[in-house]
């Protein structure tokens, strides 16, 4: 997922598989955020500590 200028109508932004999701707005930012976390977080998940 590349930056955004969040709140710019000419901004897009393009989604973790490349695909397009169109411009996003100051409103949508933290939902972007939210999904862009929770993409990261699922896919680094860190292995089990030995014991």
């Amino acid at each position: 997922m590349r930056a955004a200028d969040f709140g710019d109508p000419g901004s897009l932004v393009t989604a973790f598989d490349g695909v397009d999701v169109g411009y996003v707005t100051e409103d949508d930012s933290a939902a972007v955020a939210a999904a862009a976390l929770a993409d990261f977080l699922t896919s680094h998940r860190a292995a089990p500590l030995a014991d």
